[in-house]
C-alpha cells in the first residue's frame, strides 16, 4: 500500500470509529497549534528507539501515518 493510501485508510479508520460524532465535536474545537502539537507527539513516537514502541508494541511506521493523517486534519481546518 502506498504512503498516501496508508494516510487515507488512517483517516477512514478515524472516522469510523464508535464514538466518531464526539471525537470529530471534541477536535473541531482544536486549534491549528493544538493539531501540531498531536503531530509532533506522534511524530516523537516513530522514532524506533522509543521505549513507549518497545513496551506496547506500536510501530513507529503507524505513528507517521496518524501524525500525517492529524497534519491533513490541520490543513482541511486551517
Amino acid at each position: 500500500m502506498t504512503s498516501i493510501n496508508l494516510i487515507l485508510a488512517e483517516i477512514e479508520r478515524q472516522r469510523n470509529l464508535p464514538n466518531a460524532a464526539e471525537i470529530a465535536a471534541t477536535e473541531a474545537e482544536n486549534s491549528t497549534n493544538d493539531r501540531i502539537a498531536i503531530a509532533i507527539a506522534y511524530l516523537g513516537r516513530a522514532s524506533e528507539k522509543v521505549h513507549r514502541n518497545e513496551r506496547d508494541g506500536c510501530i513507529p511506521k503507524d505513528n507517521l501515518v496518524k501524525a500525517a493523517a492529524v497534519i491533513c486534519a490541520a490543513i482541511d481546518n486551517a
